[in-house]
Protein backbone atom coordinates (compact mmCIF):
# COMPACT_ATOMS: atom_id res chain seq x y z
CA UNK A 1 0.00 0.00 0.00
CA UNK A 2 1.29 3.45 -0.91
CA UNK A 3 2.22 5.74 1.97
CA UNK A 4 -0.27 8.33 0.69
CA UNK A 5 -2.17 9.26 -2.45
CA UNK A 6 -4.78 11.88 -3.16
CA UNK A 7 -7.63 11.39 -5.69
CA UNK A 8 -8.31 15.16 -5.37
CA UNK A 9 -12.06 14.84 -5.94
CA UNK A 10 -13.10 17.39 -3.29
CA UNK A 11 -14.07 21.05 -3.90
CA UNK A 12 -13.37 24.52 -2.54
CA UNK A 13 -12.41 24.63 1.13
CA UNK A 14 -12.87 20.88 1.62
CA UNK A 15 -9.95 18.86 2.93
CA UNK A 16 -8.40 16.61 0.30
CA UNK A 17 -8.61 13.17 1.87
CA UNK A 18 -5.54 10.93 1.72
CA UNK A 19 -5.70 7.23 0.99
CA UNK A 20 -2.87 4.87 1.89
CA UNK A 21 -0.96 3.80 4.98
CA UNK A 22 -0.57 7.35 6.34
CA UNK A 23 -4.34 7.77 6.70
CA UNK A 24 -5.92 11.02 7.85
CA UNK A 25 -2.60 12.36 9.15
CA UNK A 26 -1.75 13.01 5.49
CA UNK A 27 -4.96 14.82 4.58
CA UNK A 28 -4.28 18.10 2.75
CA UNK A 29 -6.06 21.38 3.53
CA UNK A 30 -6.33 24.26 1.02
CA UNK A 31 -4.75 27.59 1.89
CA UNK A 32 -7.43 29.33 -0.18
CA UNK A 33 -10.45 27.66 -1.79
CA UNK A 34 -9.36 25.42 -4.65
CA UNK A 35 -12.01 24.39 -7.14
CA UNK A 36 -12.43 20.91 -8.49
CA UNK A 37 -12.59 20.80 -12.26
CA UNK A 38 -12.75 18.64 -15.35
CA UNK A 39 -11.39 16.97 -17.35
CA UNK A 40 -9.93 14.58 -14.79
CA UNK A 41 -7.26 12.11 -15.79
CA UNK A 42 -8.70 9.56 -13.36
CA UNK A 43 -11.93 9.61 -11.37
CA UNK A 44 -14.45 12.45 -11.86
CA UNK A 45 -12.57 15.62 -10.89
CA UNK A 46 -9.11 17.15 -10.54
CA UNK A 47 -7.83 20.00 -8.35
CA UNK A 48 -7.53 23.32 -10.23
CA UNK A 49 -4.52 25.21 -8.87
CA UNK A 50 -4.02 28.78 -10.10
CA UNK A 51 -1.18 31.28 -9.96
CA UNK A 52 -2.23 33.02 -6.76
CA UNK A 53 -0.87 33.51 -3.25
CA UNK A 54 -1.50 30.61 -0.86
CA UNK A 55 -2.95 28.43 -3.62
CA UNK A 56 -1.67 25.28 -2.04
CA UNK A 57 -2.78 22.02 -0.46
CA UNK A 58 -0.75 21.18 2.63
CA UNK A 59 -0.75 19.16 5.83
CA UNK A 60 -0.22 20.86 9.15
CA UNK A 61 3.38 20.82 10.34
CA UNK A 62 4.00 17.91 12.68
CA UNK A 63 1.00 15.88 11.51
CA UNK A 64 2.32 14.21 8.34
CA UNK A 65 5.83 13.32 9.42
CA UNK A 66 5.94 10.33 7.08
CA UNK A 67 5.73 12.86 4.22
CA UNK A 68 7.66 15.88 5.49
CA UNK A 69 10.24 14.10 7.66
CA UNK A 70 11.52 11.18 5.56
CA UNK A 71 15.14 11.14 6.72
CA UNK A 72 17.70 9.52 4.42
CA UNK A 73 15.42 6.82 3.07
CA UNK A 74 13.98 5.60 -0.23
CA UNK A 75 11.18 7.71 -1.63
CA UNK A 76 9.02 7.89 -4.78
CA UNK A 77 6.57 10.69 -5.60
CA UNK A 78 4.61 12.19 -8.49
CA UNK A 79 1.26 12.46 -10.23
CA UNK A 80 -0.66 13.90 -13.17
CA UNK A 81 -0.60 17.59 -14.15
CA UNK A 82 -2.40 19.45 -16.98
CA UNK A 83 -0.88 22.93 -17.46
CA UNK A 84 -3.38 25.75 -17.94
CA UNK A 85 -1.16 28.77 -18.65
CA UNK A 86 0.61 29.24 -21.99
CA UNK A 87 2.35 32.32 -20.58
CA UNK A 88 3.95 30.27 -17.79
CA UNK A 89 4.97 27.53 -20.23
CA UNK A 90 6.58 30.11 -22.52
CA UNK A 91 8.29 32.17 -19.82
CA UNK A 92 12.09 32.26 -19.59
CA UNK A 93 14.21 31.33 -16.57
CA UNK A 94 11.28 30.46 -14.37
CA UNK A 95 10.64 27.80 -11.72
CA UNK A 96 7.23 26.67 -10.48
CA UNK A 97 6.57 24.13 -7.74
CA UNK A 98 4.25 21.14 -8.15
CA UNK A 99 5.07 19.16 -4.98
CA UNK A 100 7.31 20.40 -2.20
CA UNK A 101 8.70 18.96 1.00
CA UNK A 102 11.84 21.06 0.69
CA UNK A 103 14.01 22.93 3.16
CA UNK A 104 17.36 24.68 3.17
CA UNK A 105 20.42 22.97 1.69
CA UNK A 106 19.84 19.27 1.02
CA UNK A 107 16.64 19.06 3.09
CA UNK A 108 13.65 17.26 1.71
CA UNK A 109 12.41 16.49 -1.79
CA UNK A 110 10.10 17.85 -4.45
CA UNK A 111 9.28 18.24 -8.13
CA UNK A 112 9.03 21.47 -10.10
CA UNK A 113 8.70 22.97 -13.56
CA UNK A 114 11.57 24.98 -15.02
CA UNK A 115 12.33 26.91 -18.20
CA UNK A 116 15.69 27.96 -19.59
CA UNK A 117 16.72 31.27 -21.18
CA UNK A 118 15.14 30.20 -24.47
CA UNK A 119 11.77 29.33 -22.92
CA UNK A 120 12.15 25.56 -23.31
CA UNK A 121 10.67 23.67 -20.37
CA UNK A 122 11.41 20.58 -18.32
CA UNK A 123 10.44 18.73 -15.16
CA UNK A 124 12.94 18.75 -12.29
CA UNK A 125 13.08 16.27 -9.41
CA UNK A 126 14.83 17.56 -6.28
CA UNK A 127 16.24 15.49 -3.43
CA UNK A 128 19.45 14.86 -1.56
CA UNK A 129 20.73 18.34 -2.36
CA UNK A 130 20.64 17.88 -6.13
CA UNK A 131 18.25 17.79 -9.09
CA UNK A 132 17.47 15.43 -11.98
CA UNK A 133 17.57 15.38 -14.92
CA UNK A 134 20.71 17.38 -15.59
CA UNK A 135 20.14 20.13 -18.17
CA UNK A 136 17.48 18.47 -20.35
CA UNK A 137 14.96 20.98 -21.73
CA UNK A 138 12.77 18.92 -24.06
CA UNK A 139 9.50 20.87 -23.67
CA UNK A 140 8.06 18.19 -21.44
CA UNK A 141 4.79 20.07 -20.85
CA UNK A 142 2.12 21.37 -23.23
CA UNK A 143 -0.90 23.49 -22.34
CA UNK A 144 -4.16 21.57 -21.72
CA UNK A 145 -2.32 18.23 -22.01
CA UNK A 146 -2.04 15.69 -19.20
CA UNK A 147 1.52 14.61 -18.32
CA UNK A 148 2.53 12.09 -15.66
CA UNK A 149 5.63 13.15 -13.72
CA UNK A 150 7.47 11.02 -11.20
CA UNK A 151 10.63 11.02 -9.10
CA UNK A 152 12.55 8.19 -7.41
CA UNK A 153 15.19 8.69 -4.72
CA UNK A 154 17.29 5.57 -4.10
CA UNK A 155 18.96 5.94 -0.71
CA UNK A 156 21.19 2.88 -1.21
CA UNK A 157 22.66 4.18 -4.48
CA UNK A 158 22.29 7.86 -3.48
CA UNK A 159 20.67 8.70 -6.82
CA UNK A 160 17.59 10.54 -7.98
CA UNK A 161 15.77 9.69 -11.22
CA UNK A 162 13.04 11.64 -13.03
CA UNK A 163 10.22 10.01 -15.03
CA UNK A 164 7.86 11.49 -17.63
CA UNK A 165 4.82 9.48 -18.73
CA UNK A 166 6.33 6.40 -17.10
CA UNK A 167 9.67 6.63 -18.93
CA UNK A 168 13.01 7.44 -17.28
CA UNK A 169 13.86 11.05 -18.15
CA UNK A 170 17.62 11.41 -18.39
CA UNK A 171 19.98 9.28 -16.31
CA UNK A 172 20.12 8.80 -12.52
CA UNK A 173 21.94 11.70 -10.88
CA UNK A 174 24.18 11.19 -7.87
CA UNK A 175 22.70 12.82 -4.77
CA UNK A 176 23.71 13.34 -1.18
CA UNK A 177 21.80 12.00 1.82
CA UNK A 178 18.23 13.22 2.09
CA UNK A 179 17.42 15.08 5.27
CA UNK A 180 14.10 16.30 6.63
CA UNK A 181 11.93 19.28 5.79
CA UNK A 182 9.25 21.01 7.85
CA UNK A 183 6.21 20.97 5.59
CA UNK A 184 4.59 19.00 2.76
CA UNK A 185 2.44 20.62 0.09
CA UNK A 186 1.08 20.49 -3.44
CA UNK A 187 1.39 23.88 -5.08
CA UNK A 188 3.03 26.82 -3.32
CA UNK A 189 2.09 29.64 -0.96
CA UNK A 190 3.52 32.36 -3.21
CA UNK A 191 2.70 33.45 -6.76
CA UNK A 192 4.84 34.31 -9.76
CA UNK A 193 8.34 32.88 -10.22
CA UNK A 194 8.94 30.05 -7.70
CA UNK A 195 5.20 30.01 -7.01
CA UNK A 196 2.60 27.39 -7.87
CA UNK A 197 2.56 25.70 -11.27
CA UNK A 198 -0.95 26.52 -12.53
CA UNK A 199 -3.07 23.70 -13.92
CA UNK A 200 -5.11 20.64 -13.03
CA UNK A 201 -3.57 18.13 -10.60
CA UNK A 202 -4.80 14.55 -10.28
CA UNK A 203 -3.84 11.33 -8.46
CA UNK A 204 -0.67 12.52 -6.69
CA UNK A 205 1.23 10.05 -4.50
CA UNK A 206 4.19 9.54 -2.17
CA UNK A 207 5.69 6.22 -1.11
CA UNK A 208 8.56 5.14 1.10
CA UNK A 209 10.11 2.85 -1.53
CA UNK A 210 12.30 3.42 -4.57
CA UNK A 211 10.04 2.28 -7.41
CA UNK A 212 11.44 0.38 -10.38
CA UNK A 213 10.93 1.63 -13.93
CA UNK A 214 8.23 -1.00 -14.46
CA UNK A 215 6.38 0.13 -11.31
CA UNK A 216 6.47 3.76 -12.47
CA UNK A 217 5.09 2.65 -15.85
CA UNK A 218 2.27 0.74 -14.14
CA UNK A 219 1.29 3.77 -12.03
CA UNK A 220 1.17 5.86 -15.19
CA UNK A 221 -0.75 3.44 -17.40
CA UNK A 222 -2.93 1.46 -14.99
CA UNK A 223 -3.74 3.98 -12.26
CA UNK A 224 -2.74 4.08 -8.60
CA UNK A 225 -4.36 0.76 -7.71
CA UNK A 226 -3.94 -0.86 -11.13
CA UNK A 227 -7.72 -0.64 -11.54
CA UNK A 228 -7.60 0.54 -15.14
CA UNK A 229 -5.78 -2.53 -16.46
CA UNK A 230 -7.38 -5.91 -17.18
CA UNK A 231 -5.46 -9.19 -17.19
CA UNK A 232 -6.11 -12.20 -19.42
CA UNK A 233 -8.04 -14.92 -17.56
CA UNK A 234 -6.10 -17.67 -19.32
CA UNK A 235 -2.68 -16.06 -18.86
CA UNK A 236 -2.84 -13.46 -16.05
CA UNK A 237 0.62 -12.13 -16.93
CA UNK A 238 -0.81 -10.72 -20.20
CA UNK A 239 -2.91 -7.59 -20.63
CA UNK A 240 -6.36 -7.52 -22.19
CA UNK A 241 -6.58 -3.78 -21.47
CA UNK A 242 -3.50 -1.72 -20.55
CA UNK A 243 -5.48 1.14 -19.03
CA UNK A 244 -7.25 4.40 -19.79
CA UNK A 245 -3.89 6.18 -19.61
CA UNK A 246 -2.21 3.83 -22.08
CA UNK A 247 -2.00 6.45 -24.85
CA UNK A 248 -0.02 8.88 -22.67
CA UNK A 249 2.09 6.08 -21.24
CA UNK A 250 2.59 3.98 -24.35
CA UNK A 251 6.39 4.35 -24.48
CA UNK A 252 7.14 2.70 -21.13
CA UNK A 253 7.43 -1.02 -20.38
CA UNK A 254 4.78 -2.53 -18.12
CA UNK A 255 5.48 -5.37 -15.69
CA UNK A 256 3.54 -8.63 -15.95
CA UNK A 257 -0.17 -7.87 -15.65
CA UNK A 258 -0.60 -9.81 -12.42
CA UNK A 259 2.16 -7.88 -10.64
CA UNK A 260 0.63 -6.42 -7.44
CA UNK A 261 0.03 -2.67 -7.42
CA UNK A 262 2.41 -0.74 -5.12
Amino acid sequence: MLTAWWPLEEDGTDTRVASGACGSACDLAPGTPIARATPAQEGSFAADLVDATDNTLSCAEGTCTSLADPGDANRSWGGWVRPSSSSVLGATNTDRLLLSALGGGSAGYGVFFETDSGGDNTVICAGGGTVAPDSIYANTFAVDTWTHVGCVFDAGADTIQAYVDGVAYGSPVLAGPMTSAAKFQLGEATSGNFGVFPGLYDEWFVDERAFSAAEMCRLCSCGIRGEQCLCDGGDPTQYVDSGRNATACNSCTLPACDTPAP
